[in-house]
């Protein structure tokens, strides 16, 4: 079954998504906030140029989960970790930043037959060489070829959605006011890992 919605608002508790099968549609009432995502990750890798005009190369690690049960009022749904390694294109200036505590603010999910887009904005911490930035606002898409599939847990009989990725690309989107232009104006890309 694939589920087709979107989830604008994490606040908004009442969604309605349609699941299709090829053989007929169906309707089910399934709340996006109960998007489960496990062990989900990938590799940075992009050219970056900054408000300078000097070009950098990126590459490090990300990883991604979305477990709702295991919420707690301190904590986000969503947990988004990611290093990211810069250095000139002339070997210069090597240096790392780490993005952590990530605040999911609001949520989309589109999914179909040739896969979904699936859009986190929020806040997350980022380590800069000029120091630790909180509540750094960013926006993580992920385009990949999964689709996001309806299952039933065996015991409640609750139908739960849940997306595991099939190979694709994530951007970051990085508010670069509060980073003084560290990254440029273009997002900050990498792949998704199949699993």
């Amino acid at each position: 079954m694939s589920v087709y919605g979107q989830k604008n608002d994490s606040s908004n508790v009442s969604d309605l998504t349609e699941s299709r099968k090829k053989s007929q549609d169906v309707s089910v009432d399934v709340n996006l906030n109960d998007l489960k995502i496990e062990g989900v990750g990938g590799t940075i890798s992009s050219l970056q140029t900054d408000d300078n005009n000097k070009s950098w190369v990126t590459s490090g690690k990300w990883d991604l989960q979305s477990n709702p049960s295991n919420t707690t009022a301190n904590s986000s749904r969503v947990r988004f970790n990611a290093t990211i390694d810069m250095r000139g294109i002339d070997n210069s200036l090597p240096h790392t930043h780490k993005i952590s505590e990530f605040k999911l603010a609001k949520t989309s999910v589109d999914s179909g037959d040739k896969g979904s887009v699936l859009t986190f904005i929020g806040t997350a911490n980022i380590e800069t060489p000029f120091g630790l930035n909180t509540e750094v606002p960013i926006i993580i898409k992920l385009i990949d070829s999964g689709q996001v599939l309806l299952s039933a847990d065996a015991q409640s009989g609750v139908v739960e959605p849940k997306w595991v990725p099939k190979g694709g690309i994530i951007s970051l989107l990085i508010d670069n006011q509060k980073l003084r232009e560290h990254f440029g104006s273009s997002p900050v890309y990498g792949t998704v890992r199949k699993q």
